[in-house]
């Protein structure tokens, strides 16, 4: 069995134990409070990920990823929204279409995680592609001109198996890449949706992954544990490795990365 499989299972062995001996001595749980944000309804049931700044002409501006706006929608290539009041929104369309969006950006590619700022009297947008290289060793051509054009850092996109990172950090050196390339971690509290991100990025899942949240569909709480389980334990793997800087996906499900990061034993300030 691989180690990442192994370790998180002691680990959520313990986890379960701790929860049962909880659960037979807390008190009644607290009720269920339920909130509506009607932000998007007039034109979406999912925002997803939004990025939001202040324009020079009074609105707010807001940005989501590809995601689809509503339920089996179709993928877009970034959202983008407006208000004054951030109560009434109005839709303006996608960052970019295939015809307008960036040479470098593969194919069926999807862009997420929107980041705009102003500075130097214009806007400027991060974000991240799916799939920028058609040809062998074209990701990291791509990369080196990002950093030369004044990145600082570089965010991957979240994987599973440690060694596919540990690999491209190696590649990353040899190609004469030495900024910090941050790994992405994503808590998977939805297995099913993360399999379908995962063969639209092209992130491999491992089966000891699945063998985890076997027979979970119906308990939300052991998925959450397992969850965090399997995320805590992949950044100790990854602090094994001399890696310090981390970057969650949340996927709008902080209380995950609340969780792992109490478990590494990081406290709020």
């Amino acid at each position: 069995m691989p180690k990442e499989f192994n370790a998180a299972r002691k680990l959520l062995a313990a986890a379960l134990a701790v929860a049962v001996v909880a659960a037979g001595t807390s008190a009644a749980a607290a009720p269920v409070v339920t909130t509506t944000n009607a932000i998007s309804s007039s034109f979406a049931d999912t925002f997803a990920d939004p990025s939001i700044i202040q324009g020079r002409d009074g609105y707010w501006y807001a940005y989501a990823t590809s995601d689809p706006l509503v339920a089996n929608g179709p993928f877009g290539l970034m959202h983008m929204a407006r208000t004054k009041d951030f109560s009434s929104w109005e839709y303006l369309g996608t960052v970019f279409t295939d015809q307008t969006k960036p040479a470098w950006a593969a194919p069926g590619s999807f862009f997420w995680a929107p980041d705009i700022r102003y500075f130097g009297g214009r806007y400027v947008m991060y974000f991240t592609v799916t799939d920028t290289a058609a040809n062998p060793g074209g990701d990291l051509d791509n990369l080196k001109r990002k950093l030369d054009a004044g990145a600082t850092r570089a965010i991957t996109q979240f994987f599973f198996d440690t060694s596919v990172y540990l690999r491209f950090l190696d590649r990353c050196l040899a190609a004469g890449i030495t900024a910090p390339i941050v790994p992405g971690i994503l808590p998977v509290s939805n297995f099913a949706q993360a399999v379908k991100i995962s063969s639209m990025c092209g992130t491999s899942v491992p089966d000891w992954l699945g063998h985890l949240f076997d027979g979970t569909d119906d308990d939300q709480e052991i998925r959450r544990m397992v969850a965090t389980v399997v995320a805590a334990e992949q950044v100790r793997l990854l602090q094994a490795n001399g890696v310090d800087e981390f970057h969650f996906y949340t996927l709008n499900r902080p209380d995950l990365t609340y969780a792992i990061a109490h478990i590494l034993g990081v406290r709020a300030a």
